[in-house]
């Protein structure tokens, strides 16, 4: 006989919003809030090359600034380009890391009503919608690649996401982000996503 693979119970709702509740903390603490590129239409991109970094990437400390020019290493070198020390490089990389500050809003939309009979009349409790006003740290990953001839900037990314604290989740949003941000490198003519 088969064995019967129904579950015995229906979660309760309280379980289903914990549930649903961890799986969107799990998906937003790898996310990025949102990433520009844009490039110069005109300029003729090498499908395969070599490239410089001008500077290591100024990130305020050494950790990030390294993962920072891992990351993009990883993702120029897997898309053909090999990364050389000296005056030969056809392109040249810098990046930043800045941050700004931002103010958010959270609305709670439920209202919940309990009623109960007691023996001296009826009690009730009722909670109301309330807002949340906080402040949000974003960090914001730029990352640019000039011609190395004309030293001109021919393509640029811009990442932005949440700021944190734990190191796990600010290398894997950095990880993200590069890999957002370079998806499209090198561009075909005639692609530029424009300012």
């Amino acid at each position: 006989p088969m064995p019967d693979l129904r579950p015995k119970r229906r979660a309760t709702a309280a379980e289903a919003a914990i549930l649903v509740g961890l799986l969107c903390l799990a998906l937003a603490s790898c996310t990025v809030d949102r990433v520009w590129v844009d490039h110069d239409d005109a300029y003729t991109f090498p499908r395969a090359g070599t490239y410089a970094w001008v500077d290591r990437p100024s990130a305020g400390d050494d950790l990030t600034a390294g993962r920072i020019e891992s990351e993009v290493d990883a993702a120029l070198q897997a898309r053909g380009f090999q990364r050389v020390d000296d005056g030969s490089a056809d392109l040249l990389v810098t990046g930043l890391v800045d941050s700004r500050s931002e103010i958010r809003t959270s609305s709670s939309g439920a209202t919940v009503g309990v009623s109960r009979r007691t023996s001296r009349g009826r009690v009730g409790v009722m909670t109301s919608p309330t807002t949340r006003v906080y402040e949000v740290g974003i960090r914001i990953l730029i990352v640019e690649i000039s011609d190395a001839e004309t030293e001109m900037v021919v393509w640029r990314a811009v990442a932005e996401d949440s700021e944190t604290n734990d190191p796990e989740r600010s290398a894997r949003g950095i990880e993200t982000a590069v890999t957002k941000a370079l998806e499209d490198f090198p561009p075909r003519v005639g692609e530029g996503d424009g300012p």
